[in-house]
C-alpha cells in the first residue's frame, strides 16, 4: 500500500509541476509555427512558384513529418526527452534561419522535409510526456487543454503574421527566435523528466494493436479535420460568400474547437472514453446534414453554429483518442504509442484533402459533408 501511495503522489506532483513548463514551451512554438505558416505560401508565391511547386514544399513538409513519427523513437531512447526536445528544436530553428538565403525549389523542399521531420519528434516528445507525468483520471483534461492551448496561440501567431513583409527577413527570424525560446521552460526550469523508453516499437500497427479505437480516431482526425482547415474556405467560395464572411466563419470554426475540447476530454475522464468518440461522431453527422439542408434563405446565425459545432467536434477527436491509447499502453509504451498515432493522423491529413477535394469537384461545395458524414457513420 506504501508503494502503491507513493506512486500516486509521485505521478500527482508530476502533473502539477511538470505540465506548465511543457505547455509554456508549446505555446511559445505555437505563436512562431502561426507566424510561419500563414507565411510561407505568401513567400513562396512572391518568388514566382506556381500553386503546384508550393503544393510540393507543404507535402515535403507532412511527408518529413510522417518520417519523424517513425524514426525519431531510438534518439528520444539513448538520449531522453530533454536533450532530444534541444536537438529537435535547434534543428528548426536553423532550417527555417536557412530559408533566407534561397529562393530556389529544391533547398526549400529539403529544408521543410527536415523541418518536418523534427516537428515530428517534437511533437513525439511532448505528448508522450505529458502522457507520462498525467494519471487516467486526468489524461482527457490534460491532451484535451494541450491542444486548446497551441491551438489558441497558433491562432495568435496567424494574427501576428499581419505585421510582417512575407519575403522579408523578420518573419523567419521572429519564428527561429520564438522556436529556440521555446526550449527555455524544458531546459532551464527544473521539470519533472521521464525516464526514456526501454523498448521501441517502429511498425505503423504498434499503436492499433494497443488500442484499435485510439488509432482510428486519430486517423478520422487528419481525414476530417485537418481537411476542413484546407476545405472550408473552398466550401464558402463555392457557395458564394466574399473574403470576409469565409475568413469569419473559419474563425468561429477554430474557436468551436476550442472551446468543446477541454469539457468533452473533461467528460471523456468520467466515462468509457469510447461512448464519446461514438458521441461526437454522431454530432458531425447531425452537423454535416446542416451543412447539406443549409439553403440561401438560412439565417446567418447557423452557419456560424455549423462551422462552431464543426470545428469543436472534430478537432477533440485527437486528444480522445489518444488518451484512449494511452490508457491501454504502459510508461514504456508512451513514445511508441504517440509517435505511431501521429503517425496516423498525418496519414489521414494527407489523404483527406485529395479525397475532399475530389469529392467537390465532382458534385460540388456541400459534397464534402457527404464526405464527412460517411466517414463518420464508418467509424
Amino acid at each position: 500500500m506504501l508503494g502503491l501511495a507513493t506512486g500516486v503522489n509521485a505521478r500527482e506532483d508530476g502533473w502539477r509541476f511538470g505540465i506548465l513548463p511543457l505547455f509554456v514551451s508549446a505555446i511559445v512554438w505555437a505563436v512562431g509555427s502561426g507566424v510561419f505558416m500563414t507565411l510561407q505560401p505568401l513567400r513562396l508565391a512572391a518568388y514566382g512558384m506556381s500553386n503546384e511547386a508550393i503544393g510540393f514544399v507543404l507535402a515535403a513538409n507532412m511527408v518529413g513529418f510522417i518520417v519523424g513519427c517513425l524514426l525519431s523513437q531510438p534518439v528520444i531512447r539513448s538520449v531522453g526527452h530533454i536533450r532530444a526536445y534541444a536537438a529537435f528544436a535547434a534543428i528548426t530553428t536553423v532550417c527555417t534561419l536557412a530559408l533566407e538565403f534561397t529562393n530556389a525549389l529544391l533547398p526549400w523542399l529539403v529544408l521543410r522535409f527536415a523541418a518536418g521531420f523534427a516537428t515530428a519528434a517534437l511533437s513525439v516528445v511532448t505528448e508522450s510526456w505529458l502522457n507520462e507525468l498525467t494519471t487516467n483520471e486526468r489524461r482527457g483534461q490534460t491532451l484535451t487543454l494541450y491542444v486548446l492551448s497551441t491551438g489558441l496561440f497558433y491562432g495568435l501567431g496567424q494574427l501576428a503574421a499581419q505585421e510582417f513583409e512575407p519575403t522579408g527577413a523578420h518573419m523567419l527570424m521572429i519564428t527561429a527566435a520564438l522556436y529556440a525560446l521555446s526550449l527555455v521552460p524544458l531546459t532551464a526550469i527544473k521539470v519533472v523528466s521521464p525516464k526514456p523508453p526501454k523498448q521501441v516499437t517502429l511498425h505503423l500497427l504498434f499503436a492499433f494493436k494497443v488500442s484499435p479505437t485510439g488509432a482510428v480516431g486519430s486517423f478520422a482526425t487528419g481525414m476530417i479535420a485537418m481537411t476542413f482547415a484546407g476545405i472550408g474556405p473552398l466550401y464558402g467560395a463555392g457557395v458564394g460568400m466574399d473574403l470576409p464572411t469565409i475568413a469569419f466563419l473559419m474563425a468561429a470554426s477554430q474557436i468551436g474547437g476550442m472551446a468543446l475540447q477541454f469539457p468533452l476530454g473533461w467528460l471523456s475522464d468520467r466515462t468509457d472514453r469510447r461512448y464519446v468518440l461514438v458521441g461526437m461522431h454522431l454530432a458531425l453527422i447531425a452537423v454535416a446534414a446542416g451543412f447539406i439542408l443549409l439553403s440561401e434563405a438560412s439565417p446567418f446565425w447557423l452557419l456560424v453554429l455549423l462551422f462552431s459545432s464543426f470545428g469543436g467536434f472534430s478537432e477533440a477527436l485527437y486528444p480522445v483518442s489518444v488518451a484512449h491509447a494511452n490508457d491501454r499502453a504502459t510508461p514504456e509504451q508512451y513514445v511508441s504509442v504517440s509517435s505511431n498515432l501521429l503517425l496516423f493522423w498525418a496519414l489521414g491529413g494527407a489523404i483527406g484533402p485529395l479525397a475532399g477535394t475530389a469529392v467537390i469537384d465532382m458534385a460540388g461545395p456541400a459534397a464534402f459533408f457527404w464526405y464527412v458524414g460517411v466517414i463518420s457513420f464508418l467509424l
